[in-house]
């Protein structure tokens, strides 16, 4: 988690930044990590949100054995 966060940061200058999204508490805390071992972590803007084509809210299905397999709950994934 962060790693292309971490790549697109290394080549933006000011007063362009790379805008991090991540609604998941864990993988955010990872995402925080990452981008604070760069050098430039001032070019990064971290949100732990989930982005979409609207406005509102959504659940989200936890893998518990992969942490980069969560998925946004639809009605193919829910009971």
């Amino acid at each position: 988690v962060g790693y292309v966060s971490r790549i697109l940061g290394s080549v933006v200058s000011p007063p362009y930044r790379v805008f991090c999204f991540e609604p998941e508490q864990w993988n955010f805390s990872l995402l925080e990590r990452a981008v604070g071992r760069s050098s430039r972590s001032e070019h990064f803007t971290l949100s732990r949100s989930a982005v979409g084509a609207r406005e509102g809210s959504v659940d989200i299905v936890i893998n518990p054995f992969h942490h980069a397999d969560h998925r946004v709950a639809d009605s193919t994934l829910i009971d």
